[in-house]
């Protein structure tokens, strides 16, 4: 049995085999040391050969193999409609996105149009960007929407981070031990090669990949060549790794949503090219539909809405707009009872504006932005909370 190493020209004398001398040739499809399928070949010998065993050789092909002899084949035939590469197609099929619903505008405590507007900005271009300050619930958003669109199992969750790379997501050689237990390098596929075969293999339905924390990551890093798949989703790319042997293109029915948190400042590093590939949502404080999440969610649980004046004052009281206090700190039974209101303004938001503040002597953050510094201001009797 031998492994294909490499495909190269025969220097030698060959001569055609005799059809009367043909052999059967049997395949199997098996698993490589990392998940990734090799194709078994194995010749048996016809009656009219003298030599035995009748089974005369095995070989065993991965992708790069075969995509090397489709050149071969094509080059040797004239198979001229097919591509000189392994180059993955477009289905024609075209996927159904899912309209929003009362319900789920419900769940959400948003306008079932503004939902709308958001997918029918995924419907135009697949790719959507959610971005303000803290706790305005751009992730739980996210993954309530590809949840709508795509189910739960068709959902994959990232977060970027600085030392995250091309190779953590998409594709990247690592260390992997053999049966021999010799140490040996394969290609290991990263979350969007994942999700990008899933979504070829079913074109009729929508999959989504979320990238929370989308800036914080180096973005050209991390996408590398597939910044191009981004805006041409019905063109071929050929792939770092693969060595000019297999073009890549992204499905049409793969939703990117990705949330960028705007108070840390890194947003001012997202170059031009990625916001031109993205369309991008605010999701702010001091605007719709966020400004009235917190008193949508506590007016449907029958709470009284004092929290939400309070934080809209908080809000009024910041200056800086990155600064504001979203809506989620509060969204919780525990954080609108008086003493948890208390824990979560010492522990939560002061800390947090301490931070946004930090080096700035001309405020003082406690007298400016204590809850009974902000209550009297709202005219609100905190003495009469639960």
């Amino acid at each position: 049995m031998a492994r294909i190493r490499e495909i190269v020209p025969s220097q030698q004398e060959i001569r055609p085999h005799k059809l009367e001398n043909s052999v059967s040739c049997q395949y199997k499809v098996i698993k490589d040391f990392d998940d990734t399928p090799l194709v078994h070949l194995s010749t048996f010998g016809s009656d009219q050969r003298e030599s035995h065993p009748k089974s005369s050789q095995s070989l065993q092909l991965t992708l790069e193999n075969a995509a090397e002899l489709m050149n071969i084949f094509s080059d040797a035939f004239g198979l001229t409609w097919r591509p000189k590469r392994n180059q993955v197609g477009q289905s024609n099929v075209k996927p159904a996105f899912a309209d929003a619903t009362d319900e789920l505008a419900e769940q959400l405590f948003v306008p079932k149009a503004w939902l709308q507007e958001c997918i029918d900005l995924l419907r135009d271009r697949p790719q959507l960007i959610f971005y303000g300050p803290p706790g305005t619930g751009k992730t739980y958003l996210a993954k309530a929407l590809a949840e709508h669109l795509s189910g739960k199992d068709n959902v994959k969750i990232v977060q970027f981070h600085p030392a995250y790379s091309y190779e953590d997501f998409f594709e990247g050689f690592r260390p992997v031990q053999s049966k021999d237990g010799q140490l040996a390098y394969h290609l290991h596929k990263g979350p969007l090669r994942q999700l990008a075969k899933e979504a070829r293999d079913n074109p009729e339905e929508v999959y989504t990949l979320i990238i929370d924390e989308i800036n914080r990551g180096n973005l050209a890093k991390i996408f590398g060549e597939l910044y191009y798949l981004l805006e041409y989703r019905n063109e071929c790319i050929d792939l770092l790794y693969s060595d000019g042997k297999e073009s890549f293109s992204l499905p049409r029915n793969i939703v990117i949503i990705g949330t960028m948190n705007t108070a840390d400042r890194s947003i001012a590093l997202v170059d031009s090219a990625m916001r031109r590939r993205f369309a991008f949502t605010s999701l702010h404080p001091s605007d719709e539909p966020t400004r009235s999440i917190l008193r949508n969610w506590l007016k449907a649980k029958g709470h009284s809405t004092m929290v939400a004046d309070l934080v809209d004052m908080l809000n009024d009281t910041i200056e800086d707009e990155d600064f504001k206090i979203g809506p989620s700190y509060f969204m919780r039974p525990e954080a609108i009872t008086k003493r948890g209101m208390d824990l979560t303004w010492r522990t939560s938001i002061i800390p947090l504006l301490q931070e946004y503040h930090f080096g700035d002597s001309n405020l003082d953050v406690q007298e400016v932005y204590s809850l009974a510094s902000i209550a009297e201001r709202a005219m609100v009797d905190l003495n009469g909370v639960a």
